[in-house]
């Protein structure tokens, strides 16, 4: 295989490393004094990611806490995902997920993040230098898309370079993917992604 047509089939391996508002409620006012429309008690504040903190009923406020540590869980998953896979990377790939990838990733992801370890590993390649994770934060519309959770997460392969024999074949990119998390019996695993615009981060 040429080196171009080995740059085009392992050049998105570093790539690969990365593939909601509150209502108001309340007892009404007595008839005999103007008001303004009820609002929930003060005492309980929900923020959207990426919102406005604005007030909210108990129930909002318990549903938000709930998803706030979901994203949580999430973060440490995808903290797992982003180190085990650089690991098989600068490893020089693999043909099957191993046994902490499959834990932490399933369906259409696992499926493409293993598809660039195999290339990775049937041309001898492998990466070398830091890939970090530069930014994890909550995203909304997760539940939208049939997804318990999402992150928006931003991984900085600069200073990486995928290698052949001791040759560099491809530098590292910053790139930003919103990755949506569901859980396959008790484990929550990263299932699916989609690009996002590298500013975000």
């Amino acid at each position: 295989m040429t080196g171009r047509a080995l740059r085009v089939a392992v050049g998105a391996v570093l790539l690969a490393l990365t593939c909601t508002g509150c209502g108001s409620g309340g007892a009404k006012p007595p008839t005999s004094v103007p008001s303004a429309a009820p609002s929930p008690s003060a005492t309980y504040t929900c923020t959207p990611p990426g919102g406005t903190p604005t007030p909210c009923s108990p129930e909002q406020y318990t549903q938000e806490q709930g998803q706030a540590q979901l994203a949580e869980e999430a973060q440490r998953v995808y903290r797992r995902l982003v180190s085990e896979l650089a690991a098989l990377q600068r490893a020089g790939g693999a043909s099957t997920p191993s046994p902490e990838l499959a834990a932490v990733a399933g369906g259409p992801y696992l499926a493409a993040q293993q598809a660039t370890l195999t290339r990775l590993a049937q041309y001898q390649a492998k990466v070398t230098g830091e890939v970090r994770i530069a930014t994890l934060a909550a995203a909304t519309g997760a539940q939208a898309k049939g997804f318990e959770t999402a992150l928006l997460a931003c991984v900085d392969s600069t200073k990486a370079t995928v290698v052949q024999e001791g040759k560099p074949l491809t530098k590292g990119q910053l790139v930003a993917e919103v990755v949506y998390f569901r859980r396959e019996g008790t484990a929550l695993k990263a299932w699916d992604a989609e690009k996002a615009d590298p500013k975000r981060c």
